[in-house]
């Protein structure tokens, strides 16, 4: 399952409702008074969005679950399954994983099809490799064979198979499956660089779920439109749509969507030197579910000139919980920092797991690469950097329509694409094409005011002016480029 997805994989209010009142239900008839008062105040904990409440209560439910009798191992199933979904939402995917896989194991070998479905459709929210995913999707399918065709669209939308959940949908009159039909066509939408279209669906999407009650789901969709948005290269305008998708999740304490957002507004800040406001917003933020938190850290230290800092902030990997998307990131970042730090056999390594990660996510390529493309230049070789370019040489990619469409800014990494694409084409000696980025990158870059983006642009004309043998232009652009970053760069 892609990365997008897991996000838009939550619990919509029919789903919530089963997997609580089934809870309630076993819980009420099967436990002991007291034991019940535990999972009865949890119960009322995630009513009022208060996860770390939910937890601690049913922690000491299942601590206090009486193990006798026959119901017992369905009763811990169905708390397992309840905390597992607090520890998700309270943005806890460790611990979450932890648990939720507790409670697959359980209802697989109790023979328990719906329970084990219930479970499965938390888990896939977390991020994690696509196959293991599909696996246990396809496990829970198998064992509901053709009943429950709820929680069967459910699973079968989770597991990347859109037409035959909305089929079944379409049957039931599934509302909360089918808007997820028309984010897939956001999403087709947004690849194929049309982008009122994307924001307009993401909006749609938005309403509808905030209506049935999946926030979740809800608080992805209006992150989409401001995500989306900056894609575009519009900061202006995706700025404080994204500051609105951080305070709706905060409203239903959404941790990990509170972060995302969050993290995306940050990389805004970061783009325009907004040191302070860097600073504020990170030392805001309580956990660790998003690691970009640590990487904008990781960079600021860099630009400061902390160098020694910046590598004792490298992310750990198993962070990116798997995921192609989150390990792309990472091992980006590292090998960016790690190779301006002149470790160029390590950087090299970093850049050889970025390249497999990357392949086949959501992103085109070119949005993983800003934080290394100078280590993608100085240590790969020619068959490499061609396969970089090749969608950028297709005009019927996806990748090259929504360039030409305007999606030029990674919002994973707060910086803008046209000096990747102008350095990449540059090392092939398409000298005339790279200047024709780096121009465009100048004139974005003092439109949106991000100094940065801009001297490195101008760093760029230099050497080309500089492979031309115009000496003056490769002086005029190169003190640019120095100006702007004595002027912008953070201090220590």
């Amino acid at each position: 399952m892609s990365s997008q997805k897991a996000q838009l994989c939550s619990t919509s209010t029919r789903d919530s409702s089963i997997a609580l009142s089934d809870g309630l239900t076993l819980l009420s008839s099967n436990i002991m008074p007291e034991h019940n008062d535990s999972a009865t105040t949890a119960l009322a904990a995630e009513a009022t969005y208060d996860w770390p409440e939910a937890i601690r209560q049913y922690e000491e439910a299942l601590s206090s679950l009486p193990r006798e009798g026959d119901e017992w191992p369905a009763l811990e199933a169905e708390l397992l399954t309840a905390l597992g979904r607090c520890y998700w939402r309270n943005a806890e995917a460790r611990p979450a994983w932890r648990t939720l896989m507790r409670a697959v194991t359980s209802c697989k070998q109790r023979g328990d099809a719906a329970a084990q479905a219930r479970a499965t459709l938390e888990i896939l929210k977390i991020w994690g490799p696509w196959e293991r995913h599909r696996m246990l999707a396809d496990d829970a399918l198998g064992a509901l064979g053709e009943g429950e065709p709820y929680l069967r669209a459910r699973l079968l939308w989770a597991s990347d198979r859109g037409d035959d959940a909305f089929a079944l949908a379409e049957q039931h009159g599934y509302e909360d499956v089918l808007a997820f039909r028309r984010a897939e066509q956001g999403w087709r939408a947004s690849r194929e660089g049309r982008l009122e279209e994307a924001r307009a669906i993401a909006q749609e999407m938005h309403t509808a779920h905030d209506r049935l009650g999946n926030w979740e789901a809800a608080a992805n969709g209006l992150r989409s439109i401001g995500f989306t948005t900056l894609l575009a290269g519009d900061l202006d305008l995706g700025e404080p749509i994204l500051r609105h998708s951080h305070e709706y999740a905060a409203k239903y304490n959404l941790r990990f969507f509170e972060h995302l957002a969050l993290m995306d507004v940050i990389g805004v800040a970061y783009a325009r030197c907004g040191w302070d406001t860097c600073d504020r917003l990170l030392t805001s933020i309580v956990g660790g579910s998003d690691f970009r938190a640590d990487l904008f850290r990781m960079w600021i230290a860099e630009l400061r000139g902390e160098t020694e800092r910046a590598q004792s902030l490298l992310v750990d990997p198993q962070r990116g919980g798997g995921s192609g998307d989150g390990l792309a990131q990472i091992h980006s970042a590292r090998a960016g920092v790690l190779y301006r730090a002149g470790q160029h056999g390590a950087a090299h390594a970093e850049l050889e797991v970025m390249l497999r990660s990357a392949n086949g996510e959501h992103q085109s390529l070119e949005h993983y690469l800003p934080a290394c493309v100078d280590a993608m230049v100085a240590l790969c070789d020619d068959a490499t950097i061609r396969d970089c370019v090749r969608e950028m040489d297709d005009p019927s990619s996806d990748q090259q329509r929504r360039f030409d469409s305007g999606f030029v800014y990674s919002t994973l990494q707060g910086r803008a694409l046209h000096y990747t694409r102008g350095a990449l084409v540059l090392r092939l000696g398409r000298d005339d094409e790279a200047a024709t980025y780096f121009e465009s990158g100048i004139a974005w870059a003092e439109r949106e005011r991000c100094p940065l983006d801009e001297a490195a642009c101008h760093e760029g004309l230099a050497q080309v002016a500089t492979r031309r043998g115009d000496a003056d232009a490769a002086d005029r652009h190169s003190r640019s480029a120095v100006e702007l970053r004595e002027r912008h760069t953070p201090r220590a």
